[in-house]
């Protein structure tokens, strides 16, 4: 099965309000908040953000970021589909991270309770089942 992934790293020097919108995606996404004075929102929850948190929507949950100054805002963004979760994930444990909550709640990770960048492994664990199935 072929899986449609993408990875973003990006900065924007001088974020506006108006230029980040509520929206949806048919997939799931990972949102790693690097840098920046931002809030985000999810379904009526509103998180607030640090360097390393770890914000995680699934398909069809509204969400947007919430800026609230122009300082810079770095952050790093994987989108996939659910299915590929089942390549890495036979006891559920991710899966369940995106649909064993009720919508809009339990979005937030903290980074004081994970070692910094742990996130890497999981993205890179994607990515590399991504390029495994594309060879199949």
């Amino acid at each position: 099965m072929d899986y449609d992934i993408t990875a973003i790293h990006s900065k924007t020097k001088h974020p506006q309000k108006k230029d980040f919108n509520l929206h949806i995606h048919d997939n799931c996404e990972i949102f790693c908040f690097l840098h920046g004075d931002a809030d985000y929102f999810v379904e009526g929850s509103i998180y607030h953000l640090h360097k390393g948190d770890i914000i995680i929507t699934r398909q069809s949950e509204a969400h947007y970021l919430i800026v609230k100054s122009d300082a810079e805002y770095e952050r790093n963004v994987i989108d996939f589909p659910i299915g590929i979760i089942n390549n890495l994930d036979f006891e559920k444990r991710i899966f369940n991270m995106f649909y064993d909550r009720p919508i809009g709640k339990y979005n937030h990770f903290s980074s004081k309770f994970f070692p910094e960048r742990m996130w890497d492994y999981f993205i890179n664990r994607i990515c590399d089942t991504n390029k495994q199935e594309r060879k199949q």
